[in-house]
């Protein structure tokens, strides 16, 4: 969510937390006062168990909105103009 709260791209693209100075999973939890590095990937690394994890409306939307273009581009494929 931190990373969403950000910018989608940084959310979409994060692959683990340095909670200070710590790694952590992205599902880790955060407390006032927690200074946060993302680590991220050059490609989206969006899992579907991320919805799991999701507590707010914005990380919770970019994940849907994400995984649903993945599907519409696979269901795409193959298929000839």
């Amino acid at each position: 969510d931190f990373a969403f709260s950000i910018h989608e791209q940084l959310g979409l693209h994060a692959v683990r937390a340095r909670i200070n100075g710590k790694i952590r999973q992205l599902k880790a939890r955060l407390m006032d006062g927690d200074q946060i590095d993302v680590e991220t990937a050059e490609s989206p690394t969006v899992l579907p168990k991320w919805l799991e994890w999701a507590v707010t409306p914005r990380a919770r939307n970019s994940i849907r909105r994400y995984l649903r273009s993945k599907v519409k581009q696979r269901s795409g494929k193959g298929k000839s103009d």
